[in-house]
């Protein structure tokens, strides 16, 4: 077939022109689906931002070399960082300064390899605040790429709180765990859910033996029925129920326990279960028993019973203590040993108690005062006990007024004989007697005053805490021991004396004289108050000297005698 020149010019244009045409409609279809995809691009960007910015959690990226690449504003708010200071950092700014080797030799790891170990894990770790805070944060990681590029982001989120809540509850549960009353547990129904070791330690069930059953495996039968109404309908009223209580263990002994249980409550306040925590007190509760039985088998006794600190200040007192002191109870607690003391005893309590921490018990005789002043003569025998790891002074007062009146009745009739020894012998001091019979005379008298008055001396000195056998320990109290002594000696006899104290020298005056009539013209009358001057003064086991000084039968107006103490024994 022969065409024309000009018909295949045309045909060519043609062909050219349909080309155009289709290319055209081709490259709009690109550009219009590439328009698509930026806008797409875009608006997942856009999206993304807008979720990132929101989140609470951080939400942070890092290219292949560990550098930031994104940084949210949760991760501001959490790292203390902007952007602007975290954006083309390596991520270790946020890690403690220990972790950076590991996480440099991921980095690395990852570059030559492409595997990462972390990628899709939830992780705990330690991050690292702006301010040099540490706290403890969960990771998780995922890997994206765009074009070669892989990036990595990690959404972080802190969890200092959730971490303090589980410490508080690891501490609350050892708690229970370790606790030495028994706490369990049950549901709504009743239902034992959890029990703690010492549930099984006490009761003797183990866990497996009481889960899903009701406490009232624990009944003893012995409370009435009434009581554990009551015990559920005040729980049920969503209050809490304590008091104590009777159960019984797995082998069927009795245990008294203080007891507490508890409503648990959900957000709504309705009642999703019950705790129970409980107490055994069944030893307390024997010991109190024998208390109170100890304690009334101590009122009734007739002695005073009382207990007190090193101070004086009473713990414990029986009612004869208080009571035969003319006290209440409550009056007498709050008085000082001082308090119910004379003062001649009162000046021997501080030495008393340290010779009681010495030596621990100790046997003696004191005056107490009652309310009204009055003077009760009392033996007390004390020791030292403990409670509490403190000292205490346990004592048994007993009331020897009786005693002591017989004690006086026969002190009076010894006094009385030596009285009336002396008296028998004035006249042979008076009359012209043979020396030798006046000698016996004498000899007789120092025997019979030995015997008679010297045992009252001693009783006076063991009152007071001195024992001249042993060696006296004061010399000044010692003397104010003698010097009444004597006063009381010679009243006996219708003589007034008075005494004068300076230093560890006494002196004892005589204001008149029963003998004045025969003593003036024979002086050996004298003899007879200076005998019983020197020879008291010798049992004191003083050194020392005791003279007469002035004798109204001389013409002077008192006798004197003068004491001087030198020393101790």
């Amino acid at each position: 077939m022969i065409f024309d020149v000009p018909d295949y010019g045309l045909y060519i244009r043609s062909i050219w022109t349909a080309f155009f045409l289709i290319f055209g409609v081709l490259t709009s279809m690109v550009l219009a689906r590439h328009r698509r995809i930026e806008e797409a691009l875009h608006n997942s960007e856009q999206r993304f931002r807008s979720v990132a910015e929101t989140a609470t959690d951080a939400i942070i990226s890092i290219d292949r070399h560990g550098n930031i690449v994104f940084w949210n504003k949760a991760a501001e708010n959490i790292f203390g960082y902007s952007a602007g200071e975290a954006i083309d950092k390596s991520l270790t700014i946020i890690m403690p300064k220990r972790l950076h080797r590991e996480h440099t030799e991921g980095i690395k790891r990852l570059i030559s390899t492409g595997e990462s170990s972390v990628v899709g894990k939830l992780l705990e770790m330690t991050g690292l605040r702006k301010d040099g805070s540490e706290f403890p944060l969960e990771l998780s990681i995922a890997a994206w790429k765009t074009g070669e590029e892989t990036f990595y982001t990690g959404i972080i989120r802190d969890i200092t709180e959730r971490k303090h809540a589980e410490e508080e509850l690891l501490k609350f549960k050892l708690g229970i765990e370790r606790s030495d009353e028994v706490i369990f547990i049950t549901d709504k129904e009743g239902s034992i859910t959890y029990t703690n070791p010492a549930f099984e330690r006490i009761y003797g069930f183990s866990r497996d033996e009481v889960l899903g059953k009701t406490p009232s495996i624990l009944k003893s039968g012995v409370l009435p029925q009434e009581v554990y109404k009551q015990f559920w309908d005040t729980i049920l009223a969503k209050k809490v129920v304590s008091g104590e209580i009777i159960n019984k263990t797995k082998d069927g002994r009795l245990l008294n326990t203080e007891s507490t249980a508890n409503p648990i409550l959900n957000n709504d306040g309705d009642i999703v279960g019950f705790l129970a925590i409980q107490r055994d007190i069944t030893e307390h509760k024997r010991a109190e028993d024998e208390l109170k039985i100890k304690a009334q088998l101590l009122d009734t006794a007739t002695d005073s019973i009382f207990v007190h600190d090193l101070d004086g200040n009473f713990i414990y007192l029986n009612e004869t203590a208080y009571r035969s002191h003319g006290y209440s109870r409550d009056e007498m607690m709050n008085l000082k040993l001082h308090s119910i003391i004379t003062p001649e005893y009162s000046r021997l309590v501080n030495q008393r108690t340290l010779d009681l921490v010495e030596k621990g018990e100790a046997v003696f005789e004191s005056a107490h005062l009652d309310k009204n002043g009055s003077i009760i003569p009392v033996e007390v025998h004390a020791c030292i006990i403990e409670s509490g790891g403190k000292k205490l002074i346990l004592c048994v007062a007993r009331d020897i007024t009786e005693r002591k009146q017989a004690e006086r009745m026969l002190k009076e009739k010894a006094r009385a004989e030596l009285y009336g020894f002396i008296v028998s012998a004035l006249p042979v001091f008076a009359s012209n007697v043979p020396s030798q019979v006046r000698n016996t005379l004498i000899k007789n008298f120092a025997e019979r005053f030995e015997k008679n008055a010297r045992p009252g001396f001693e009783e006076e000195m063991k009152r007071f805490g001195y024992d001249q056998r042993i060696g006296a320990e004061n010399t000044q109290e010692i003397l104010d021991v003698l010097m009444p002594w004597l006063m009381e000696l010679f009243s006996n006899f219708g003589i007034q004396t008075r005494t004068i104290s300076e230093g560890i020298k006494r002196d004892i005056e005589f204001l008149n004289c029963p003998w004045i009539d025969e003593a003036s013209g024979n002086p050996i009358f004298c003899f007879i108050c200076r005998a019983m001057v020197i020879r008291s003064f010798t049992w004191t086991a003083l050194k020392g000297s005791a003279d007469q000084r002035f004798s109204i039968a001389n013409g002077s107006q008192t006798c004197r005698f003068e004491i001087h103490a030198q020393s101790i024994l």
